[in-house]
């Protein structure tokens, strides 16, 4: 895990009960500017989820660390259309690293996964230009 990861986890895991501890020594609406503070925090936490395509690599961002991969190590992207739905990073040596946030959801199903379809048809492509460019 990076560090970076680490010290999320670590906010996150003491937002909690200090949010129920302001509640109940300092009053409801402390209590509640806290829970929206929370909210807000942890908003901004899932909106970095995601996946960047750099001239580099990918860079693979999930809710607690981020990871870079080079592209000499990406062997594909791919879309796991069985439940549990997903979408994966394929090494070269083998391993399948979940990219989190960009799969399908069970909700408006067929529409995500469509847009799931589209996301690993595009990283492919990013991909092979990319590698294609470096043989040239």
């Amino acid at each position: 895990r990076s560090l970076s990861g680490r010290i999320t986890a670590i906010r996150i895991l003491f937002c909690a009960p200090a949010v129920a501890i302001v509640g109940a020594t300092a009053g409801a609406t402390v209590a509640v500017a806290c829970g929206l503070l929370t909210l807000v925090y942890a908003l901004l936490i899932a909106w970095r989820v995601g996946v960047d395509a750099t001239a580099r690599g990918v860079v693979l961002r999930d809710y607690f660390r981020v990871r870079h991969i080079p592209w000499a190590d990406v062997d594909h992207f791919e879309l796991d259309e069985t439940r549990p739905y997903g979408m994966h990073v394929v090494t070269v040596s083998g391993s399948r690293i979940k990219l989190e946030g960009l799969g399908p959801t069970l909700l408006f199903h067929d529409a995500t996964m469509a847009k799931a379809r589209t996301r690993v048809h595009a990283l492919n492509t990013i991909r092979s230009e990319v590698l294609r460019e470096d043989r040239s």
